[in-house]
């Protein structure tokens, strides 16, 4: 194949430097572009939305011999789902005593670490903040 000749083909069937992928109900998600790595073509997928998760639309490339005969191939990307976990925590005390307690965060992959540096937020907390449920930390995407 040359090494010169790989280009995506957009929807309209004509080459494009960049091509927009779409969930199957044909919402973007993210972008198609394409780099030749050691004269080998390299779909690359850039999610624009980092919450979503599933199947993505194929895109098609297109490379030419040295006589200059078109093949088509496609790449498609699935997206798995990065879910954390986190582990409760419960305690008990006499009645009017502080109450604490230190829930766990595990990242849904390592990949994707919880931020440490957000404060974490009480779900259910009243205008002052208190409450008696749950933890909860943003994690990086």
């Amino acid at each position: 194949m040359n090494n010169n000749e790989y280009k995506l083909l957009g929807e309209d069937g004509q080459p494009a430097e960049s091509v927009p992928a779409k969930n199957p109900a044909g919402e973007v998600i993210g972008t198609y572009t394409l780099k030749v790595v050691d004269g080998k073509p390299t779909a690359v997928f850039t999610p624009t939305n980092k919450l979503y998760s599933g199947e993505v639309k194929p895109v098609t490339i297109q490379g030419k011999d040295t006589n200059g005969t078109a093949v088509t191939t496609t790449y498609t990307p699935r997206i798995t789902p990065v879910v954390p976990t986190g582990t409760p925590v419960a305690t008990e005390g006499i009645q009017g005593a502080t109450q604490e307690g230190t829930p766990a965060f595990k990242p849904g992959n390592p990949n994707v670490p919880i931020d440490e540096e957000v404060v974490p937020t009480l779900e259910g907390a009243n205008p002052e903040g208190k409450s008696s449920s749950t933890r909860r930390r943003n994690i990086h995407s």
